[in-house]
């Protein structure tokens, strides 16, 4: 009786070892699987979607095509913006259906594209100390101001029409205002840096400034909407809330594709290639109507040409896409290294398995804790990905949001997986019958 009892315990001791190793590793599973089929979503349609909805809320004034030279590799972080030839313009043109402005880089030293501070000859002296409102981005774009584009911005001063006439964005006038910068003094330029103390200075039809090595005066100032950022000033990074750190990240976003343009005539583009290495790097489209976007972005999404939209938000949307390609092959590989040891297990549990019984109970069992570990792991996991490794990206574009179709496949995973179990056991019993049965 003392051999028996002891053999009945070791036998649920087993018998709860094996059940706890299934559950653990199939839910594991699960989860992994449901991941993966959140990214493939976000991959084919709900990142695009996400993408172009948010562009509508930010009603931004115009999109912009660039070229970069590894996107076949899916790695953005390495990308290099490339040259737009004839050609690829051409056939930019023909994605979009409409002929776009063409925007302009100027290379520096080392093929490096130069500076706001360089191109300008802004005061920008090593070890000077910034605030978290000053210029943060070095893309400053020149553009071709052929058409007009800024129907929607109030300008100070003028558009630029005679050829040595520049308009610039605010936030670059508050940038030369606050550094100060380098004037013409007859046709020479200043080796000092000369205050301007406000707008009507900048304007001053007197006053003469470098745009690279071509003598300019600034005729126009876009006066954007920027009192949100006001808060910034006179702050440095480490001390701002976390409310003004997004505010911050706004503010940088939007220095990278709206206020970092600087627009003139094309017979200024045209002067500066004679002296100057004047690249083209982008064709920019005003906003028509959003059936013009909902048309035309799920195109230039999709295109494998290299080509890529600039917004605001772009380049964090295509970070994503390259996270997600590193994370997907993880989730997968893990999901099936989970379901093998799940089926090795599973397949150990029904050789060793003689009371058809037990199984029956185990099921339902199985059945419901899979269902809530899995939902709860799922949520988890969620959870972590979007405010530890998407922490630094913009919430309404991370993929790692709660949708029912993931939550649908863990419990229908949960449910189709232990009927299998079930059926396997069911056919090695009547195999096991039949084979038992006298002739």
């Amino acid at each position: 009786m003392i051999v028996k009892g002891y053999a009945m315990k070791r036998i649920k001791k087993e018998k709860k070892i094996y059940l706890i190793f299934m559950i653990f590793f199939f839910s594991l599973f699960n989860v992994m699987i449901s991941l993966c089929d959140l990214l493939i979503s976000y991959n084919q349609w709900d990142g695009a979607n996400k993408f172009i909805e948010l562009f509508g809320e930010e009603k931004e004034d115009f999109f912009q095509i660039e070229k970069y030279d590894s996107l076949e590799k899916k790695d953005f972080y390495n990308k290099n913006l490339v040259e737009l030839t004839k050609e690829d313009i051409d056939q930019i043109n023909s994605l979009v259906n409409s002929n776009g402005i063409l925007v302009y880089k100027i290379k520096g030293k080392d093929k490096v594209n130069k500076d706001i501070y360089e191109l300008l000859n802004i005061r920008n002296e090593y070890g000077d100390q910034y605030d978290a409102y000053t210029y943060q981005s070095d893309r400053v774009e020149i553009v071709d101001l052929s058409s007009d584009i800024l129907t929607n911005q109030k300008i100070i001063g003028h558009l630029p029409e005679e050829e040595n006439e520049i308009m610039i964005s605010n936030y670059i006038a508050d940038l030369i205002i606050n550094r100060g910068i380098k004037i013409y003094s007859h046709d020479t330029l200043t080796t000092d840096y000369y205050k301007i103390s406000n707008y009507e200075q900048l304007l001053d039809e007197n006053t003469f400034f470098a745009l690279n090595h071509t003598k300019v005066k600034i005729s126009g100032i876009i006066d954007y909407d920027l009192s949100k950022y006001d808060i910034l000033k006179n702050k440095k990074w480490d001390e701002l809330t976390k409310e003004e750190l997004e505010i911050g990240d706004d503010l940088i976003r939007k220095a990278k594709n709206i206020y970092n343009k600087i627009y003139v005539k094309k017979e200024l583009i045209d002067n500066m290639k004679k002296t100057d290495p004047c690249i083209t790097t982008g064709v920019m489209y005003p906003i028509q109507s959003k059936d013009q976007i909902n048309s035309i972005f799920p195109k230039l999404l999709s295109n494998e040409k290299n080509f890529s939209i600039k917004t605001a938000f772009s380049e964090e949307y295509y970070h994503i896409l390259y996270l997600n390609s590193i994370l997907k092959p993880f989730f997968l590989v893990i999901g099936v290294i989970s379901f093998i040891i799940f089926v090795i297990i599973v397949i150990g549990c029904i050789i060793k398995k003689k009371d058809r019984s037990i199984f029956l109970k185990d099921f339902l069992v199985f059945m419901v804790i899979c269902s809530i570990l899995s939902s709860m792991l799922y949520s988890l996991n969620l959870v972590v990905l979007k405010n530890v490794i998407c922490r630094n990206y913009f919430q309404k574009l991370s993929p790692f949001q709660f949708y029912f179709k993931q939550y649908f496949i863990l419990l229908i995973l949960s449910i189709i997986v232990p009927m299998l179990m079930y059926s396997l056991l069911l056919l090695k019993n009547r195999f096991k019958k039949k084979s038992t049965d006298p002739f």
